[in-house]
């Protein structure tokens, strides 16, 4: 039991102890009941009073943070409207065009809450509403020619940002508010994203119920624009002139959202209730006032009780304010402290009680002419609401202040949000990180949605193709594609999903008209986007062209000729190349010869011996040998390798002329087979016997003929003219 109770138990005996024994006018039994009587109406007049007044501003305290939570509530519902208008306003492009717009928008309702319908109005006209059950009687409605609600939609479009219409009865039925996103593209008023909220969504979406079965009567309301008169979205209330209300911005003013309990009635009852107890109570002490020299202790008993449930009542109430996770104080007028719960005074790091009764500018001096300081005092002078987040130097801490204002002063609840800041500032830190090094590549960078919507771009790409950030970002990469090159080289988007990553080659449309030819290397780069690395390989598709052109010159050519790049991969094969290794075109562009074909090279020498030559002295010559991979017929080459290099001085790449000398190798070793035949026939013989070669003129004899003639065998020469 507190001291405050034993100290009104106390006094309470002691007023029963005086009335039967001290003043002799307690032995009349008619003056002592009517004085019992006034006394105990009295006193349960003061209980029945305070009891009032606990519930009256129990009721009150939970009004407002039921009020705060439902406006949270509320805040969210239009805050996602809003966002959905412009998701949905993404799907146009710049030419006006639609895409994916039911897929997306099903994924917007899917996703959020409190929405019932998404729509674009090209001109004013909703042509597109999802779902489209129980919205089919909307489509074709011209909005701007409706005078009777054309009004927001004309301001929307003058002011270019979300307004929101209503409360009105729909025209697919029910009652609802409308918010309308007006779209610009290039410069001209395309239309409206629209976002239709009905009002049994919005209230089920906030808690919002204005049948009082959940102990309050809520209403929503904002000013007229036309009447300037308040308009109330649910029904009116006649109690609701005392309702705790909060404002609720909105894009075309603001609305108000005002609270009130029903438990009212019920506490009225129930004080009735007591009130009337009181007074039977009175009644019977006042008969039985006689019998209280008897019966002190039972009737102490009886107060102390009723005291109690009032002690049991405001203990309720402390406990329900220190179960509210955000700290909690309440100052009065004079900026002194009424009440503190715990979680204030851990932040504070003091006691709550040691702060009841003191100012709060004298115990926290350095808080004067803080954001905070300011915003008190303007909540107190304006007796409106406020809502702060400032960084507190003494406690190296930024906290979350909701300020509620009124005559007795200031109810306010704060939270520490430092941890959530040090987040925000971590993640800017990373982006700035992740935006220079975007920046600093020297290949383009383009990332995408998974519809293929350009979200950013680097300097590189922009350089590389002549268009400026602002004339990429939100345009579809088809946009920037040849017309015939979607068909025959599509974007391979769902093979990207998948996870996988793409290389390959396609041609960019540059600001000028012309066309790049660029190499593109892409992958997902998270859960919702995709990432593509562009370069420029318009200088080696030249170099490639012209290779390619050079070799069909050669087709005609008997000798086969191959044109490599600088990674020594195929990229001409002449008709000869085909006859005499045995595959077709289409088989070895860009792969390297080695790979089709095994090269035995004479002795010491190798396939990187023979090019490490030619990047030294610019070419290569010699015979070698290779097994037909078909036919595995062996077959002997005469070769000439050329390092081929551009205006700069660079190698570009190599031209290989070969040609097929088996039936040369074959005929010599044929003729150095026959002579060796010759020449051991014309040495066994006793005759003299020489041979003139004509073409070379040079004259062969065996040793018979040298020694007629004096010779040394071997060493001196034959002269054809001494016969």
């Amino acid at each position: 039991m507190s001291d405050q109770e034993n100290k009104i138990n106390k006094q309470l005996t002691g007023q029963l102890n005086k009335s039967t024994g001290v003043f002799p006018i307690f032995n009349r039994p008619v003056l002592f009941s009517c004085l019992v009587f006034i006394m105990f109406a009295l006193i349960f007049s003061l209980l029945t009073f305070e009891r009032y007044e606990i519930i009256k501003e129990d009721r009150d305290k939970e009004a407002i943070a039921m009020l705060h939570q439902a406006k949270d509530k509320l805040d969210e519902v239009l805050t996602q409207s809003l966002s959905a208008t412009k998701i949905v306003a993404f799907l146009i492009n710049k030419e006006g065009e639609i895409s994916n717009f039911d897929s997306i928008a099903k994924q917007v309702l899917e996703s959020g809450k409190g929405i019932d319908a998404l729509q674009l109005l090209p001109d004013g006209v909703i042509k597109y509403t999802y779902p489209l059950k129980g919205n089919e009687k909307v489509i074709g409605y011209n909005i701007l020619q409706d005078s009777t609600r054309n009004k927001e939609a004309y301001k929307a479009i003058e002011e270019k940002k979300l307004f929101f219409a209503g409360p009105f009865e729909l025209k697919q039925g029910g009652m609802g508010v409308v918010g309308r996103l007006p779209v610009f593209r290039q410069d001209k008023f395309w239309g409206f994203s629209a976002v239709i909220i009905k009002m049994s969504t919005l209230y089920k979406a906030t808690g919002i119920d204005s049948s009082g079965n959940n102990d309050y009567y809520f209403q929503l309301s904002k000013i007229n624009p036309d009447t300037k008169k308040e308009q109330f979205f649910l029904p009116e209330h006649k109690e609701f002139s005392k309702a705790k209300s909060v404002s609720i911005f909105v894009p075309d003013g603001e609305w108000k959202l005002s609270v009130i309990s029903t438990a009212g009635r019920l506490a009225s009852v129930n004080l009735f209730i007591l009130a009337i107890l009181g007074l039977l109570l009175s009644v019977l002490a006042a008969l039985f006032a006689y019998r209280i020299a008897i019966r002190p202790k039972k009737l102490n008993e009886l107060i102390l009780r009723r005291t109690s449930e009032l002690n049991k009542s405001e203990n309720k109430y402390r406990s329900l304010v220190e179960r509210v996770s955000d700290a909690f104080v309440a100052l009065d007028s004079n900026w002194q402290y009424t009440y503190v719960n715990e979680k204030a005074g851990e932040i504070f790091g003091r006691e709550p009680q040691s702060l009841i009764g003191k100012n709060i500018w004298k115990e926290f001096p350095e808080g004067i002419n803080q954001p905070f300081y300011h915003a008190y005092h303007r909540a107190m002078e304006t007796q409106e609401y406020q809502y702060l987040e400032e960084y507190f130097p003494q406690f190296d801490k930024w906290f979350e202040n909701d300020i509620y204002p009124s005559k007795e002063g200031l109810t306010i609840f704060f939270k520490d949000v430092s941890d959530i800041k040090q987040i925000t500032l971590a993640l800017k830190q990373k982006e700035e990180k992740y935006r220079t090094l975007i920046e600093q590549a020297s290949d383009g960078i383009v990332i995408t949605d998974m519809e293929g919507m350009i979200l950013e771009v680097n300097k590189s790409i922009q350089q590389m193709i002549g268009f400026h950030d602002e004339e990429l970002i939100g345009y579809h990469l088809t946009d920037f594609l040849p017309q015939e090159d979607t068909v025959s080289n599509p974007l391979r988007i769902q093979e990207l999903m998948q996870g996988k990553s793409l290389l390959y080659e396609r041609r960019v449309k540059k600001k000028d008209g012309t066309f790049l030819d660029v190499e593109v290397n892409s992958k997902m780069a998270s859960s919702h986007t995709l990432i593509g690395f562009i370069r420029d390989i318009s200088e080696r598709k030249k170099i490639e062209n012209k290779l390619i052109y050079q070799a069909s010159l050669l087709d005609s050519v008997s000798d086969a000729v191959t044109s490599l790049d600088v990674n020594r991969s195929i990229v001409s094969w002449n008709n000869a190349c085909e006859e005499l290794y045995g595959f077709t075109v289409a088989e070895v562009i860009g792969k390297r010869i080695p790979d089709l074909v095994t090269f035995e090279y004479p002795a010491g020498t190798s396939n990187e011996e023979v090019f490490k030559q030619v990047f030294t002295a610019g070419k290569w010559k010699g015979e070698f040998n290779f097994i037909h991979p078909k036919t595995k017929e062996k077959i002997n080459l005469l070769s000439n390798i050329n390092l081929l290099k551009d205006n700069k001085g660079i190698s570009s790449g190599f031209i290989i002329t070969s040609k097929n000398i088996t039936e040369r190798i074959k005929a010599e070793e044929e003729i150095r087979i026959s002579n060796e035949r010759f020449e051991l026939i014309a040495q066994a013989t006793n005759d003299a016997i020489w041979d003139h070669d004509i073409i070379k003129n040079e004259t062969w004899g065996n040793k018979n003929l040298y020694s007629i003639y004096g010779l040394t065998y071997g060493i001196e020469k034959i002269d054809f003219e001494m016969f």
